[in-house]
């Protein structure tokens, strides 16, 4: 009797949980079509149509690998929770482990092809002009390093999802969207070349952002320790 009690109400517990984790989502996902409508606005008006088209083009180039990230992610996450489930504490880090050691892999791989194939790929291949090229370079550097950033962060990622926490997602990405918007916004107040700053912003952006997600997973989660 009392079995069926404690089942019944863990039951009740996970469905509201469900529920407030979907809710949750459906606010993030509205908050964030509103920021970014408003957000592409100014970013075309402070950049310019030369601009914005170079940005969106060079970025375009390291975006395009971006499934990878979701792949990954997933993947990831589906180990994280085989290892909750069976409340292997051990199997847990050596699941975060060998994903830090697989991220790092893929990024080394993908330096090198972007730093090569990728250079020889814009200033040959695209329509960018000359004036423009060095700036587009840049560009490019800053939109890989800011894709980088974004795979490193998966295992600590993975580890929320698996927890549920779906909170600390939600607060995280919309402090990039919110982060991402103050970028746009400010365009034109401190770098001569606004089409550099732009680069440079969401870099930093994409730094904070993998900063707040190891931050929250080394601290929260003790399987978010890196171990050989």
């Amino acid at each position: 009797m009392i079995d069926s009690i404690d089942k019944s109400s863990n039951a009740n517990s996970r469905s509201k949980r469900i529920i407030k984790n979907t809710v949750m989502l459906f606010i993030r996902m509205f908050v964030l079509m509103v920021i970014n409508l408003l957000a592409v606005r100014y970013v075309l008006s402070g950049l310019g149509e030369l601009d914005y088209g170079i940005f969106n083009t060079v970025a375009g180039v390291v975006t395009m690998t971006s499934f990878i990230s979701s792949v990954l992610a997933l993947s990831t996450q589906r180990f994280f929770s085989i290892a909750i489930g069976e409340g292997d504490k051990v199997k847990m880090n050596d699941v975060f482990s060998a994903s830090i050691n697989i991220m790092l892999v893929i990024t080394l791989i993908l330096l090198v092809i972007f730093e090569t194939l990728g250079v020889w790929f814009i200033e040959t291949q695209l329509t960018i002009p000359e004036h423009r090229l060095n700036t587009a370079m840049w560009i490019y550097q800053f939109a890989l390093f800011s894709f980088i950033f974004s795979l490193i962060q998966i295992p600590y990622m993975a580890a929320i999802f698996a927890h549920e926490d779906i909170g600390i997602y939600t607060i995280i990405s919309t402090l990039e969207c919110l982060g991402k918007f103050i970028i746009a916004l400010l365009i034109g107040s401190f770098f001569a070349d606004n089409l550099l700053f732009y680069g440079l912003g969401l870099l930093i952006i994409a730094i904070v952002v993998f900063s707040l997600y190891a931050f929250t997973g080394h601290f929260r989660y003790r399987e978010c320790r890196y171990h050989k």
